[in-house]
C-alpha cells in the first residue's frame, strides 16, 4: 500500500508513505538525486520512528512530514467503523478471575 500527496506546501513537492518509510521532497527529480527528508519506521514496534535522514531540505520539512502523518492517521481513525459490540467487560472479568 502506498499513499502519495502532491502540492502540500509548494507546487511540485511530494509526500509519499509506503511500507516502513515516508519521505518528503520538493519535487520528484529532487527525490531521484537523494534530496529529501526521510523517516524510517520499526515494522514490529507500532510504527515508531527508527531513523530520520535529511539532505538539502528546508527547515520546515520535519514539521510538515509529521503534521501530514498526523492528518492521515486522524482521517483513518475517523473513517474506521466502531465495533458494534464492546467486549471490554469480557476482558475485565477474565482479568479479575485470573489475577486476583
Amino acid at each position: 500500500m502506498k499513499i502519495t500527496k502532491e502540492g502540500i506546501r509548494k507546487r511540485h513537492d511530494i509526500l509519499q508513505i509506503k511500507g516502513g518509510s515516508a519521505f518528503y521532497a520538493l519535487s520528484t527529480s529532487e527525490r531521484m538525486v537523494g534530496n529529501s527528508y526521510e523517516l524510517y519506521f520499526f515494522k514490529h514496534n507500532n510504527g515508531t520512528v527508527d531513523s530520520e535522514n535529511s539532505k538539502n531540505m528546508p527547515n520546515y520539512s520535519r514539521k510538515l512530514i509529521y503534521d501530514e502523518l498526523n492528518k492521515i492517521q486522524n482521517e483513518i481513525k475517523q473513517n474506521t467503523p466502531k465495533p458494534k459490540v464492546n467486549l471490554q467487560w469480557v476482558w475485565n472479568v477474565w482479568f479479575k478471575i485470573h489475577y486476583r
